[in-house]
């Protein structure tokens, strides 16, 4: 298997949709993702973010940031620097991000994915705020996982070139649940702002 294959699995009208709107070419995607490699390993606006032998530097994770950014190698190096500065400067809030460590976040039903994708190709995830036991579990806990869930979603290719849907139902929201998102920490300090930019 050629490793341009293994890279990349797409094809038909993903493939078709990914050179078209995308401009990814997959006679020069190779030659991309290590330029873009070569970018990172020399970042300095990462320097003091994530220890750079814990960033990611294979293939098949930067072609999603190249992906991302239409495959303009230094607003995805951007991307990638901002994923990384992100993580690091709310290491406090957002733990290490391991999956198992956001089980309850997925039990409660605050998010769900629906199983079929849209008639563009898009996932749908459902997002359901009043379902958050905040009596029981920090707001943090809420972001980590939404985080995780997204992080997991981006890896399929499918959704690099098609995107993600959000659907928002906001019914049942409590004034408690308001209250305590607008006074919390990730509110004051524009964390859920910064979240939506990155």
């Amino acid at each position: 298997m050629a490793e341009a294959e293994q890279v990349s699995a797409i094809s038909g009208a993903t493939l078709e949709k990914a050179i078209n709107e995308l401009h990814e070419d997959p006679s020069t995607r190779l030659q991309l993702i290590d330029d873009l490699r070569k970018l990172v390993e020399n970042d300095e606006e990462a320097e003091g973010s994530v220890d750079p032998t814990h960033r990611r530097k294979d293939s098949k994770f930067l072609l999603r940031f190249l992906r991302a950014k239409k495959f303009d190698v230094d607003r995805a190096r951007a991307l990638y620097s901002n994923y990384y500065t992100f993580r690091a400067k709310h290491a406090d809030i957002l733990g290490t991000l391991e999956p198992r460590a956001f089980d309850h976040v997925y039990r409660c039903g605050a998010m769900s994915l629906l199983e079929h994708r849209d008639k563009t190709g898009c996932s749908v995830m459902c997002f359901k705020p009043s379902l958050w036991p905040m009596d029981q579990y920090p707001l943090t806990d809420l972001v980590g996982g939404l985080l995780m869930f997204l992080d997991r979603l981006v890896e399929d290719e499918e959704n690099q070139v098609n995107g993600l849907r959000f659907v928002y139902n906001f019914e049942g929201v409590s004034l408690y649940q308001v209250f305590t998102v607008a006074r919390s920490d990730l509110a004051r300090k524009g964390i859920l702002v910064e979240l939506i930019q990155v």
